[in-house]
């Protein structure tokens, strides 16, 4: 008889306290990460989750100014680690929709917001999934800019996929004539962006999709939030971010005077005004990464 192999060794399980429905996780999935699970039905119709990683000293993003204007993260800072990719494949299986900057997809502006794309060797397991949730093939790819963007990048050509794109008015103003793929719309969020704004943007374009079928564990919407880090700020600032997954990779990446090296939150000043305190609910390991999981106090 040949035995199937998963591709990955499972997470080792630290601590597990996380509340809710669990999610229908496949058997592979089930045996990678463990019990998955969210609250059933969250204030508003939406919970937001956010995934980032960073060096042990904080880091989360960085550039040259000198050589390279673009904020980097994925691979400098995770190394491209195998099980930090399944966990990024993993949330975006389980979401209705991943909100990133622009910042983000100047970094990396060949990138699909889809499981598949970032893990694809559980293509099928995504699928399975999503097909138990009651979700559409992919979540819907959010891509907030308040300025003009490349619509010609894979994101908005899409045929099958759906994305938005919340921008302002100028933004807006600057996409006519834009050719996008048959299932990109654009929401004019007016002269300046929110992350309510962008949220209730994403909720909208969600329910003008099909109605999601009754199987949907979680019933309310699942929103994650992959950067950057002065969108995630926005999230925290306006109080809408209920948790953040956090991948500690093992390297220090060091600051000097000459080059900004943000942590997760850019653009906010929370302490101490508006501190913001966090309930650990989950920790894993693989390797000398660590995979920590916090839900957020009111």
């Amino acid at each position: 008889m040949t035995r199937t192999l998963d591709p990955l060794a499972p997470f080792e399980i630290l601590l597990e306290r996380a509340e809710g429905v669990a999610a229908p996780l496949p058997t592979p999935l089930a045996r990678l990460y463990g019990p998955l699970a969210f609250p059933r039905d969250a204030p508003g119709g939406a919970w937001v989750i956010s995934n980032f990683v960073a060096s042990i000293d904080g880091v989360a993003a960085f550039s040259d100014p000198a050589a390279d204007p673009v904020p980097r993260a994925l691979a400098e800072i995770s190394a491209s680690d195998p099980h930090d990719r399944a966990l990024m494949g993993l949330l975006r299986a389980v979401a209705d929709a991943v909100i990133v900057g622009a910042g983000t997809l100047r970094a990396v502006p060949t990138h699909l917001w889809s499981p598949g794309y970032i893990a694809p060797a559980y293509a099928s397991a995504w699928g399975a999934l999503r097909a138990a949730l009651g979700k559409p093939p992919a979540p819907l790819a959010v891509i907030v800019s308040g300025g003009g963007v490349d619509t010609t990048l894979p994101v908005f050509q899409q045929a099958g996929d759906p994305a938005l794109l919340v921008t302002t008015s100028s933004g807006a103003g600057r996409l006519a004539g834009a050719t996008l793929g048959p299932r990109v719309r654009v929401h004019d969020a007016g002269a300046t962006i929110s992350a309510r704004a962008a949220l209730d943007a994403t909720l909208a374009a969600l329910d003008a999709q099909d109605a999601p079928d009754t199987a949907d564990a979680t019933r309310s919407r699942l929103l994650l939030v992959e950067g950057g880090p002065r969108l995630l700020g926005q999230f925290v600032a306006e109080g809408l971010l209920d948790e953040q997954f956090l991948t500690i990779a093992p390297q220090l990446a060091g600051r000097d005077d000459h080059a900004r090296r943000p942590g997760l939150i850019e653009g906010q000043r929370l302490i101490p005004q508006r501190p913001t305190w966090a309930r650990l609910i989950s920790a894993r390991a693989a390797g000398d990464y660590l995979f920590l999981r916090y839900r957020l106090r009111p």
